[in-house]
C-alpha cells in the first residue's frame, strides 16, 4: 500500500497517520493488545487432527497442543470425518 501525504484526509485511516506517525503508538498498543488477551482472555486454536497443514501453522505461531481437551465439534454428528478437534494454546511467553 503506497503513503499518503500525513495531511491527505482522503486516504483510509491505514494509510495516513497523522501526527503520531513513527512515535511507536501502533507497537505499544498491539503489545498490549496481546498481553491483554493473553492474560484476560487466553490464546486458543482448534483444528481436525487430519488437517496437518492447519495444525502445523497453528505450532509455527507457537501454540502447543493441548491433549486433556480434544472435544466434538456440536456441529457434526459423530463419526463425521470434522467431528473430533483438537485444541492447542498460546504458551507464555510465546516463541
Amino acid at each position: 500500500m503506497a503513503r499518503a501525504e500525513k495531511k491527505d484526509r482522503s486516504k483510509p485511516p491505514g494509510v495516513w497517520h497523522g501526527p503520531h506517525w513513527g512515535t511507536g503508538y501502533a507497537e505499544e498498543a498491539a503489545r498490549t493488545a496481546i498481553e491483554d488477551g493473553f492474560f484476560r482472555l487466553g490464546f486458543v486454536a482448534f483444528t481436525v487432527p487430519e488437517n496437518r497443514r492447519s495444525w502445523e501453522l497453528i505450532e509455527r505461531l507457537g501454540m502447543t497442543r493441548d491433549s486433556e481437551e480434544e472435544f466434538d465439534h456440536p456441529r457434526f454428528a459423530e463419526g463425521h470425518p470434522l467431528c473430533r478437534h483438537v485444541l492447542y494454546r498460546l504458551r507464555w511467553p510465546a516463541p
